[in-house]
């Protein structure tokens, strides 16, 4: 991929993951898409960390982060459908990291249940964006 097209998709990518936690009032602190070599990263949105929330509240606070976490690879694929989200693969182990924590009722971690969950994470991520896709495209 040329240069200037992997940055147009490096922000594509972290806009769909700042719109998404902004459409949620999460607070974001940081977002970038300059590279860090030391830590293997093209960009990032820096944004509340969950355990900062009241333990009451975590659950329904832990979905929306799992859409925000997708919401990346989902701006991605709507600017480039050759898009592979193997490339996202630290987006998907933050969101299964997110629901291991917070399994639902009788979804236990690693059995066809959870896989189902996050992939229906996935695509209610993919709608979010669709819908909020003006927003992405102005950041």
């Amino acid at each position: 991929m040329e240069p200037t097209l992997e940055r147009r998709m490096v922000c594509y990518h972290e806009a769909g993951h700042a719109v998404v936690h902004a459409h949620y009032d999460h607070a974001i602190y940081s977002t970038t898409v300059v590279p860090d070599d030391e830590r293997d990263i093209l960009g990032n949105v820096t944004s509340q960390a969950l355990y900062s929330y009241p333990s009451n509240i975590r659950r329904a606070i832990m979905r929306e982060s799992i859409l925000a976490t997708y919401a990346g690879s989902e701006a991605e694929k709507i600017v480039n459908p050759n898009f592979d989200p193997e490339q996202s693969s630290s987006d998907f182990s933050l969101a299964y990291n997110l629901l291991r924590e917070y399994p639902p009722p009788r979804c236990m971690v690693g059995d066809d249940v959870f896989y189902d969950r996050l992939e229906y994470y996935r695509k209610q991520s993919a709608r979010l964006v669709r819908k909020l896709w003006p927003r992405v495209e102005r950041v």
